[in-house]
């Protein structure tokens, strides 16, 4: 619905075994077999998302815009799943309220939350602080130094949630929480793995990390699911098998 139709999708595989063939000599790739039991595990979730009346005006005009590329579509498609702004410049997000939630429901949890938007993980972050909640974030303009200083401070327990862009998803080490909230879905999976191994790492102590999706009902997000999940699946297919895949 919506115009997710209008784009491509994964239909099949060509020369799959003749690239793995080629390539098994000439890459190096982590294998979290050789740790898997200092590891904990990982539980993912999906969890649909209804847009809010201005964010589903918003999209339709998007995706309805014969102006505008596909990829144009699919990217402020993906915006517009995410928050939305009324005419009076007022936030709507049920993404933010659905994150809202999950944290409330999980009050004795260390989380973090991920988002590829920086006026969204503001937003957040306001929030969270004016209800009280020991918060920090991480986003591209913040330096090494106070990068270092939000991790050392979250280890410590002193912050409840860190939120944070793609600026989180490398260098970081996270393992005091136990639950991570992906806003959206990047369109590289490999950035999602990235997330997941900030926080599923040597030292939890946590025997498992739960990784909620949270996924616009409705809109190109299911496309973008499903080509996440095929991405992921061709590259297991050959380089062998990921202990971790970022969508069922």
């Amino acid at each position: 619905g919506h115009g997710a139709k209008k784009f491509w999708k994964v239909v099949g595989y060509k020369g799959r075994d003749e690239v793995r063939e080629l390539m098994k000599d000439r890459y190096v790739r982590r294998d979290y077999a050789d740790v898997s039991e200092q590891l904990p595990s990982v539980v993912v979730v999906n969890r649909g998302v209804e847009l809010t009346e201005v964010q589903r005006a918003a999209y339709d005009k998007i995706m309805d815009d014969p102006a505008l590329d596909s990829e144009t579509r699919i990217m402020e498609g993906l915006r517009r799943a995410l928050f939305a702004k009324d005419e009076a410049g007022n936030f709507s997000s049920s993404k933010l309220d659905e994150v809202l939630a999950v944290l409330s429901e999980n009050e004795g949890e260390q989380a973090v939350v991920c988002a590829q938007s920086k006026i969204f993980i503001d937003e957040l972050a306001s929030r969270l602080e004016s209800a009280g909640v020991k918060t920090a974030s991480i986003t591209g303009d913040v330096d090494d130094r106070t990068r270092a200083a939000i991790q050392a401070a979250f280890r410590d327990g002193r912050i409840r949630v860190l939120c944070g862009t793609a600026a989180i998803e490398r260098g970081l080490n996270l393992q005091s929480a136990s639950l991570l909230v992906n806003a959206d879905l990047p369109f590289n999976p490999a950035a999602w793995v990235q997330r997941v191994g900030r926080l599923r790492r040597i030292g939890s102590k946590h025997s498992a990390i739960r990784v909620i999706n949270l996924v616009a009902e409705d809109t190109v997000e299911d496309y973008v699911r499903k080509v996440v999940y095929e991405k992921q699946k061709l590259f297991d297919d050959v380089f062998g098998e990921a202990d971790v895949r970022p969508v069922k």
